[in-house]
Formats: C-alpha cells, structure tokens, sequence
C-alpha cells in the first residue's frame, strides 16, 4: 500500500490518505473532498458567526474532545496541544468567550490556572454537528 498526503489548499491541514491503485486513490480523494465540503457547509450553516477558518476550529475541537474525555483542559495546555502560539489561542479564546460559546474558570487555589469549557448551548451545537457529519 502506498500513502498519499493530501494538502488541503484552503486550510492547509496534512491528512493521511491509504489507497491501493490509481483508481481507489481517486476515488479516496474524491470521497473525502465530498465529506470535508459536507462537514464545512453543516459547520458553517449550524455555526454561522464562527466561520473564521480552521485555526478557530482547532482549539474549539480540542476543547470539544478534552471533555469527551472527561479532561480538564487549561488554556495553558491548548497551545501545547495544537501547536499555536499563545496570544493566537487568547485571541480565539477571547471570540469564543464573547460569543458565549467557552467559559473560562480560574482555580480556586492559583488564580493563575484557568480551566477552559464549553458552554452548554455549544457544546450541544457540537453534537450535532458532529452527529451529522462522519469522516471516516
């Protein structure tokens, strides 16, 4: 088996693509610009005033994912985690928190440490978004 690297033009993600010959690499490629396209049209149709791009959507799926997790995800650790500078996660942040859509809670002990969750009225909006869309 081979592997191809498919570079998304406009969000500039690297994605593994497996294929065994030509003409299932083909339609490999065009099965997941379909999906992709679906999933960015629910995305930008369900989360209209958050259509700012991939970066944005980053952060906000490693919120999503930490608590599918059950983990606590401190706004420290989400640079960490996708590779952002600091200051682009606090601005994203900042939208976010303006829209309502991430709640920042300091700790009790170190007003320092601040936990970062997801309201529940996007966390919601996440689920179905995620529920309307599949990728595999």
């Amino acid at each position: 088996m081979n592997n191809l690297l498919l570079k998304d033009t406009y969000d500039q993600d690297d994605i593994d693509v497996t294929y065994t010959n030509e003409y299932d690499k083909t339609a490999q490629i065009k099965e997941f610009k379909s999906k992709y396209n679906d999933f960015r049209n629910i995305r930008k149709k369900l989360l209209p005033f958050l259509d700012c791009g991939n970066n944005i959507w980053t952060v906000v799926y490693q919120i999503y994912e930490s608590e599918l997790n059950g983990d606590t995800l401190y706004v420290s650790n989400i640079g960490d985690l996708t590779g952002m500078p600091q200051t682009t996660v606090i601005r994203y942040l900042n939208k976010l928190s303006d829209n309502d859509l991430v709640w920042r809670i300091r700790h009790c002990n170190d007003k320092r440490m601040i936990k970062v969750r997801l309201s529940p009225m996007f966390k919601n909006q996440l689920d179905e978004l995620f529920s309307q869309t599949t990728m595999t």
